[in-house]
């Protein structure tokens, strides 16, 4: 079987752990996935020269790059009758054109946030309703995409445990971690009071901060701020040197649509976690991994409990990688996946 994979981008979180991390899982199971992602890209931002179509037109730069997206994904109508289906991750452009209406293979929508806050409601809706099949992330996905189409399957993301496990970490300092984009820096914000907190209070602690550029509110002094610049191959590596992986969230429509993959990474690594207990975070909090915070002070708490208790941490640790080898081990969805997909041509 031969899919076409619609991607945002090979760097793209979504792409990367929602299609790419299959692909040679899906290629043992003769499903065969060849990607594709528009340039430019769906998140850059208009050229320089439609400041200059602007000045000739007063066409705004960004509508002009809207138009120029879509032109090149044109070419996908034609591509698609290569091969038997398509998978695509999110919605991959503004739908001036509505050429979507226009691909005529099965088609199966890859959802793993709650982007129709972003995208729009009624565009979302109008995806997911041409679409054969729904891949959602979680339950709470799940539910709202069932609203426009009946055949959604709860499709977790998922690690790959042999690509994400942990390493004997090689210094002495107590290492809170967080791994993310900027865009979520301001999540990472709500625990900034409790980190600096801890740190003035245990000089042997640090906050370690891995991402492609450094957050403006913490002041890195590579010993007790340290930064880490993110490079998708050494993942695994920067993980491992933290003691304890954080996700802090605020509790609102588009947070409950996470998937926790920030705490599946750190718990493949065997870390144990601090996280708000929001959405998917709340059911993996759950099976003893770590520790539930809501508020500054639970932040600081979870935080010091951490800090003193080896134990706890290597038993939360422990839970964690085999939590995520039993249920949310990439190899082990790639069945059901496969599966799936060669359903739509049977």
């Amino acid at each position: 079987m031969n899919v076409l994979g619609l991607i945002t981008s090979p760097t793209d979180p979504a792409s990367r752990f929602r299609l790419l991390q299959f692909m040679t899982f899906l290629k043992k199971q003769e499903v065969l996935v060849e990607t594709w992602y528009s340039s430019p890209t769906k998140d850059s931002s208009p050229a320089d020269w439609t400041k200059k179509v602007e000045e000739w037109t007063s066409i705004d730069p960004w509508r002009t790059w809207n138009v120029i997206q879509n032109i090149t994904r044109l070419p996908i109508l034609l591509t698609q009758f290569d091969f038997d289906a398509i998978w695509q991750s999110r919605m991959l452009l503004p739908y001036l054109f509505k050429a979507d209406k226009l691909i005529q293979k099965p088609v199966v929508f890859d959802i793993d946030d709650a982007i129709w806050i972003n995208e729009g409601k009624t565009e979302v809706a109008d995806a997911l309703a041409d679409s054969t099949k729904v891949f959602a992330g979680n339950e709470y996905l799940a539910e709202w995409c069932r609203q426009h189409n009946k055949n959604t399957l709860l499709i977790p993301t998922t690690v790959d445990i042999e690509k994400y496990f942990p390493l004997e970490k090689q210094d002495d300092f107590f290492s809170v971690g967080w791994i993310g984009t900027p865009s979520n820096f301001k999540y990472l914000e709500l625990a900034a009071p409790a980190i600096r907190q801890l740190l003035s209070q245990m000089p042997g602690a640090r906050i370690v901060i891995v991402s492609s550029e450094a957050p403006a509110f913490f002041s890195f002094d590579e010993k007790q701020f340290v930064f880490r610049k993110w490079e998708a191959e050494k993942e695994n590596e920067l993980i491992n040197q933290f003691d304890v992986g954080i996700m802090p969230l605020p509790d609102d429509e588009w947070t409950r649509g996470k998937c926790g993959f920030k705490l599946l990474q750190y718990m493949a690594c065997s870390k144990p976690v601090i996280a708000s207990p929001v959405g998917m975070n709340e059911k993996l909090l759950s099976t003893g991994t770590g520790l539930a915070a809501t508020n500054e002070a639970d932040w600081l708490n979870a935080l010091q409990v951490m800090y003193h208790d080896k134990a706890l941490r290597e038993e939360c640790g422990t839970k964690g990688r085999q939590l995520v080898t039993q249920h949310y081990n990439a190899s082990s969805w790639s069945s059901a996946i496969a599966s799936e997909l060669k359903s739509l041509i049977s």
